[in-house]
């Protein structure tokens, strides 16, 4: 069974973004990444990437059925 895609964002104290991309296929995550930044960025943020961390083929396998790369992208604005 494939899990849904989902976006976890997590905020932290001194406004440092955690993003989590679960479920995305390919180069789907760095896509949704962009969605993500673009929509910040009509409310009058933005956001810079300070580090990005692909998942594993272990990760991705507990996660989803389908193969790719998924990243989780500190960010912060």
């Amino acid at each position: 069974m494939e899990m849904a895609e989902r976006v976890r964002v997590t905020v932290g104290p001194r406004g440092l973004l955690e993003v989590e991309f679960s479920g995305f296929c390919g180069e789907d995550c760095l896509e949704e990444e962009r969605q993500l930044r673009a929509r910040l960025e009509q409310m009058g943020l933005s956001m810079r990437v300070t580090r990005r961390t692909m998942k594993d083929e272990e990760q991705i396998a507990a996660e989803t059925d389908r193969s790719g790369s998924h990243g989780r992208v500190p960010v912060d604005y």
